[in-house]
């Protein structure tokens, strides 16, 4: 038989965790090529502005809530949704947050109101107008958090927590706290005031 000298063996280790690391680099290149970086500006559509909010659809849209209207991100261009023309469909142009609730559908606040977005039909409906919540008080989003796959819960600037679901249109207030209510985070909520845990109905 064969027998191999230490500096044969050495030679062959060598060898082989060159090969080795070579590898890893090649592979980590390969994962690294997948993230791609964009910057968009003005000459893209996106207003010199401010962004408030930022929310990622189903389909790979990214969706900018800024100090001056809604727009829609993709890889080559960028589309501002709230005007048609020079009409805009909203009450304010400086929205505060936008959040995706569903597949097609983006809860959007301005400084004075929410309004779902339908992605597909293209239209905003305001809460607090007859055909969403007429009984809503008004008042932009503070923060929203998913109770479950289909409820939300709305925390607006007044201090009240509002439970909203898209497969029920009928919404629950389930805080009203007068002087302060916190989020917690995910799903946690406090309130500091005495009298919180009331449910009403809103209609």
């Amino acid at each position: 038989m064969y027998e191999v000298s230490r500096h044969m063996q050495t030679k062959i280790i060598r060898t082989i965790l060159t090969c080795f690391i070579l590898s890893l680099t090649c592979v980590h290149s390969a994962w690294a090529g997948g993230f791609v970086q964009r910057v968009f500006t003005d000459r893209d559509g996106l207003a010199v502005t401010s962004i408030r909010g930022l929310a990622l659809d189903d389909y790979g849209f990214v969706w900018a809530a800024t100090e001056q209207g809604l727009y829609r991100v993709s890889n080559s261009k960028v589309r501002r949704i709230d005007k048609i023309g020079t009409e805009s469909r909203l009450s304010d142009d400086f929205l505060t947050s936008v959040v995706n609730i569903e597949r097609d559908k983006l809860l959007v606040s301005t400084n004075a109101a929410i309004y779902l977005y339908d992605i597909v039909q293209n239209q905003f409906t305001a809460f607090g107008s007859p055909y969403l919540f007429p009984q809503f008080p008004g008042g932009p989003l503070v923060s929203a958090a998913r109770k479950n796959s289909k409820t939300w819960r709305l925390l607006i600037d007044n201090g009240q927590v509002y439970e909203f679901s898209l497969q029920s249109p009928n919404c629950s207030s389930l805080l009203s706290c007068r002087l302060i209510a916190i989020f917690l985070g995910a799903n946690c909520w406090s309130c500091l005031t005495v009298k919180c845990w009331s449910r009403e109905p809103c209609n």
